[in-house]
């Protein structure tokens, strides 16, 4: 059975909830954004040779599995098509880019930007990892700039959105869960949930090409949300 094993390889392990300014966020020092009640840290899925950023709530029941545990995954060398990475690294950029830096087995450099869809980088950003297992992007004033909630992977978690934004603005979006590749894999896999456009007071499931395979119409004046009533932990193989 393939787990995640963590990536310090070294004793001296840096542990903060906050990445400033050009920090950088180790995979090889085994360094982390850690609070009480969530971690943020790089992984591999047994010897695959994938890596995995993601953060994990230490507070999310203590039947939970391990993978369960991962609320959100901030990024994947599978995704990222990136063969034999080693031993990437978070970046928080002076310019305002959330990073995570990869050499490859070819000696070559691969770049994925974790807050690409922010509408503009702002100077001497600060990653902070808080409470709720949320990582957000404080400009220096503390205005949020870009929050991990806004963008879920395959976890429902109290605080995180779905549905369609800015439907009134030139840059509509869609915010969904999108299923792991097997339990132990969470790359992307080929399904979907997410509010209907067409209804939106229906969620959908749909197969990776847009074949629709269920329908589940939401009571919204019966639909409440806390830490323990919902949790919408959807994995698919």
């Amino acid at each position: 059975m393939a787990s995640f094993l963590h990536a310090g390889l070294v004793s001296q392990v840096s542990a903060k909830s906050e990445l400033g300014p050009g920090e950088i966020l180790s995979s090889y020092d085994g360094d982390l954004l850690e609070l009480s009640s969530a971690v943020l840290q790089f992984g591999q899925v047994g010897d695959s040779g994938i890596w995995y950023l993601y953060v994990e709530s230490t507070s999310y029941g203590s039947s939970s599995t391990s993978e369960e545990k991962r609320i959100w995954v901030a990024w994947n060398s599978w995704k990222s098509e990136i063969e034999d990475p080693h031993f990437p690294k978070l970046k928080m950029e002076e310019g305002g880019r959330l990073v995570v830096i990869s050499t490859t087995s070819s000696n070559g450099t691969a770049e994925f930007v974790i807050n690409a869809e922010q509408h503009a980088y702002i100077k001497n950003t600060t990653a902070v990892l808080i409470s709720n297992g949320n990582l957000i992007l404080l400009s220096p004033e503390g205005k949020i700039l870009w929050e991990s909630f806004d963008h879920p992977t395959n976890l429902w978690f109290p605080g995180m959105k779905l549905g369609w934004f800015g439907l009134k603005t030139q840059r509509p979006h869609q915010r969904f869960l999108t299923s792991w590749i097997s339990r132990y894999n969470p790359s992307p896999g080929v399904f979907t949930l997410g509010v209907d456009p067409n209804n939106t007071k229906q969620l959908v499931v749909l197969r990776k090409g847009g074949c629709l395979l269920a329908k589940r119409v939401l009571e919204w004046h019966h639909f409440s949300i806390s830490p323990t009533s919902l949790q919408y932990h959807w994995l698919f193989l």
